[in-house]
């Protein structure tokens, strides 16, 4: 009942009395997200750099929204166009914690659904909790990637 009611906020904000109830905490979200900013800004916290391009495909809504088979379609294409691409995810309902590459026959059980996509479509994918590891295991198994997109 809640989920529905903030997702038809979400899309039509037809509910003023939830932006309200909301408010305090997209206040503190919006701090969290600035404060977090300046720390890259002066340092605090580290960046990361690639030897390839990285392009996020995300967005703040979660979940069935399309993700995962625009990566996909994305890095199929790419692949036609000579482009060698890899994938990283986060490995939602994966069980392993360490950044892994994913075979097509894995058991989708201990790397995931949406790994195993990619991996069966044969399409060079990692997945990690930490992007970073993921990517940069990804890059050590198949040098010769030139762009990584994120299904985040």
């Amino acid at each position: 009942m809640l989920r529905k009611c903030v997702e038809q906020h979400w899309y039509k904000k037809s509910q003023p009395l939830l932006a309200l109830l909301f408010f305090p905490l997209a206040a503190i979200f919006a701090l969290i997200s600035k404060t977090r900013r300046l720390f890259f800004r002066y340092g605090i916290f580290r960046q990361h750099q690639l030897k390839v391009p990285v392009v996020i495909v995300g967005n703040i809504s979660v979940g069935g929204v399309g993700k995962t088979p625009l990566t996909q379609h994305l890095a199929l294409e790419l692949k036609r166009r000579n482009v060698h691409v890899g994938v990283i995810l986060r490995g939602y309902k994966s069980q392993t914690s360490q950044a892994t590459i994913v075979k097509a026959d894995d058991d989708s059980n201990v790397v995931g659904d949406e790994a195993l996509i990619y991996a069966q479509h044969s399409i060079a994918v990692a997945i990690g909790k930490n992007r970073y590891a993921a990517a940069n295991l990804l890059l050590k198994h198949y040098p010769e990637i030139q762009l990584i997109l994120s299904d985040d």
